[in-house]
């Protein structure tokens, strides 16, 4: 008898992912970067500016790039941030000149153990934007603005981005669905609920989506918050004797004003 061998197919999978910025990369190539020898990356963007470079190995493909908006973002944060911690510090200064006890979050709050806390302001005599401004360089890292991908497959610096981003959509989009919209079970799983249950979660990230889409201001907000602004608004319909009905609208904040008037709340 003559037996015939089935042909094998083999799958390679494909993966690309982030990356940590490790102390070898800022020392070679962070450290050095400029702009004029790095590769100019069209993300779609006209307003974005990302510059990319490779680094071929043996078996993976490594990208590291450079997003302007992405430097600038972390450096607004950042400075945000700092204004808080100087206020923070302000106050704390203020609270131990005038001899009271601190907020318990700059205390132990362990009954058995007796701490002895003892806290120095090196930037006193500084105005506050000197300060701010100082503390905001010795923050800087040298990894501001640059992230990097990683693939075993030798990529374009602008396939590899484009990748990466789609497959980033998709996780959080998913990663909405699961954590943020939270899939309720039913009181029986039949195929009927599941479908009811996928087709109703989806069509509220649709509407997220939407929302975000409409307005650009909701594009950096979760949808956690944007789905617990939308829950505490409030409708009371008020009936009077004759038949007539009043409607009270309550509990506005400026995510719902936004989404149900338009503009944001005192404008």
């Amino acid at each position: 008898k003559r037996y015939r061998t089935p042909h094998t197919k083999t799958f390679s999978i494909i993966y690309i992912h982030d990356l940590k910025l490790n102390t070898s990369d800022i020392t070679h190539h962070l450290d050095t970067f400029n702009k004029i020898e790095w590769t100019p990356v069209i993300t779609g963007n006209p307003d974005e500016q990302v510059y990319g470079t490779q680094l071929v190995f043996p078996s993976r493909t490594k990208y590291l790039y450079f997003s302007q908006n992405l430097h600038d973002d972390t450096m607004v944060n950042r400075r945000k941030h700092l204004e808080q911690e100087y206020d923070e510090a302000l106050c704390l200064c203020k609270t131990i000149q005038a001899k009271k006890p601190p907020r318990q979050k700059y205390r132990n709050s362990n009954h058995f153990l007796q701490t002895h806390l003892s806290y120095t302001f090196p930037l006193t005599g500084l105005s506050r934007e000197e300060a701010i401004e100082r503390a905001l360089q010795l923050s800087i890292t040298g990894k501001e603005g640059f992230f990097a991908l990683v693939s075993n497959k030798d990529f374009s610096l602008h396939e590899a981005l484009q990748y990466y981003r789609e497959k980033d959509g998709v996780e959080k989009l998913f990663n909405s669905i699961k954590n943020e919209l939270h899939i309720r079970p039913t009181r029986c799983w039949t195929q009927e609920a599941i479908n009811g249950s996928i087709l109703i979660v989806f069509l509220a990230q649709l509407v997220i989506s939407m929302l975000r889409y409409k307005h650009a201001c909701l594009r950096h907000v979760s949808t956690k918050f944007i789905m617990q602004s939308l829950s505490n608004f409030a409708l009371t319909i008020i009936t009077a004797q004759n038949g007539m009905k009043t409607r009270v609208f309550s509990n506005f904040d400026w995510i719902n004003t936004l989404v149900f008037c338009g503009k944001t709340p005192g404008s």
